[in-house]
């Protein structure tokens, strides 16, 4: 009987994750664009956003950058997977179709998620994209 329950409780927790992939309702905030490279494949890009701040006090909070994954095959397209403050921006480069490297300098990491996963149920397979950080002395160092 214990089997049988963590089998079903396997195959939910597969089905809830296939099921819901994409669908955690980010939106980008009013802000402006920073960059935005396309992966290899061209079907998804990395978009570098600086969001605007409310109440921003000038020298005592700096900017906000993050780094968004928006996928093109699908009206559910986007997630955050990256956000930083007290930092000189961040760099992104597709090392692959399915693997980017987010290159930053010091810097305060707000949030940072490792892999990107999207499925439909119309759509045969699973989307995944690998996302590494690099951190290097200073910006410029960056690819």
């Amino acid at each position: 009987m214990t089997e049988q329950l963590h089998m079903a409780v396997a195959v939910l927790t597969l089905v809830g994750a296939v099921s819901g992939c994409g669908s955690r309702g980010e939106t980008l905030s009013t802000g402006r664009e920073v960059a935005a490279v396309s992966s290899p494949d061209r079907i998804s890009r990395m978009l570098v956003w600086m969001p605007e701040r409310a109440g921003f006090l000038g020298a005592t909070a700096s900017d906000v950058y993050q780094v968004w994954i928006q996928y093109s095959r699908s009206t559910k397209p986007q997630e955050l997977m990256f956000e930083a403050t007290k930092t000189d921006g961040v760099s992104v480069t597709w090392l692959t179709d399915r693997k980017v490297e987010i290159c930053y300098g010091p810097t305060n990491i707000n949030k940072f998620s490792n892999i990107f996963v999207y499925a439909e149920q119309s759509t045969p397979g699973i989307y995944k994209v690998e996302i590494i950080l690099r951190r290097v002395d200073a910006l410029t160092m960056c690819r």
